[in-house]
């Protein structure tokens, strides 16, 4: 009988730890932060460059692109110089574009960032699936 009950419990405890493991392979962290900047001159621009509801005057097809910094880089204000980011979206974490003050911030962090449009890199878990989607 004591055996019996001693299988149920860890039975029990296993479920609980599979559930809760499940639930953190699926939890997203935004670590990475897209700020538009102008890719002929690395000029930090406005977001609304970068945001499809605006195009820099005077061009034919905008030079505007998104420019991704990890949190914990110093990020310029608008008007300044980028470095040490990458035009290219991260494809192994979350990630938001936007919403980084445009005064800049000497570290950033998913608290700096205010709005902004996040896209979630989800790894699967326990029976779940890899993909990539918006939210």
């Amino acid at each position: 009988m004591t055996t019996r009950r001693s299988q149920v419990v860890v039975l029990g405890m296993t479920a609980v730890l599979a559930s809760t493991l499940t639930g953190c392979s699926q939890e997203t962290r935004r670590t990475s932060a897209g700020v538009c900047v102008d890719a002929q001159t690395n000029e930090r621009l406005p977001d609304s460059e970068c945001d499809g509801r605006r195009t820099r005057a005077g061009f034919v097809g905008s030079p505007a692109r998104w420019y991704y910094y990890n949190d914990g880089a110093r990020v310029p204000g608008v008007g300044q110089r980028v470095s040490g980011g990458s035009f290219s979206a991260p494809s192994n974490h979350s990630y938001v574009t936007g919403g980084v003050d445009p005064k800049g911030t000497s570290t950033l962090s998913s608290a700096s960032v205010k709005g902004g449009k996040g896209t979630t890199i989800s790894r699967g878990g326990f029976g779940g699936s890899g993909g990539k989607g918006s939210s």
